[in-house]
């Protein structure tokens, strides 16, 4: 951890302890919205949504750095579809000088949802792809449409994942 991260984790080191939620609406379709943000960790948590339609568990938007999801459960909402609205780890970067970086997705248990985890950096120019990502042993449990969807990324490592989906799903 760096010396000016903030850290959200519970006080014993037991996921199910402490649960953050929300119910998601269109307009806030999120549990956790992290916009520009740097420095931040979520760790030994369970963060889910009570939406339906709308149930992102977490949004990154534009410029984000240097944040961990780590030895989390993060649930979503049991869905039949392949909208991105439900995707549990939802990442876009819509602006044309600023990068997502450094960021660790490691340790969780990702439950339900369309997608585990949605990537789409909206510029292509590679200078500008997402950078220095780490997705590794997580257990990526019954997402409708994919575990993973990336696009457009730099130096990225996917390690020691499990994707499981029950075969009466898509």
């Amino acid at each position: 951890d760096k010396p000016d991260a903030i850290i959200f984790q519970s006080a014993n080191g037991d996921s199910t302890d402490v649960v953050l939620t929300s119910n998601a609406t269109f307009s806030n379709n999120y549990t956790v919205l992290l916009d520009s943000a740097r420095g931040v960790t979520f760790r030994h948590m369970t963060i889910k949504t009570s939406g339906t339609s709308y149930s992102r568990v977490f949004e990154f938007r534009d410029e984000v750095e240097d944040v961990g999801l780590c030895n989390n459960i993060i649930q979503g909402y049991q869905s039949t579809s392949t909208s991105d609205y439900r995707s549990l780890i939802y990442m876009y970067n819509s602006n044309n000088d600023q990068s997502i970086s450094n960021i660790t997705i490691k340790n969780n248990h990702l439950k339900d949802g369309s997608f585990g985890i949605y990537l789409y950096n909206y510029n292509n120019a590679e200078s500008l792809w997402a950078n220095n990502f780490t997705i590794e042993h997580n257990d990526f449990d019954d997402q409708y449409y994919m575990g993973l969807y990336l696009r457009y990324l730099n130096d990225f490592r996917l390690n020691h994942n499990r994707i499981i989906n029950d075969a009466s799903q898509h």
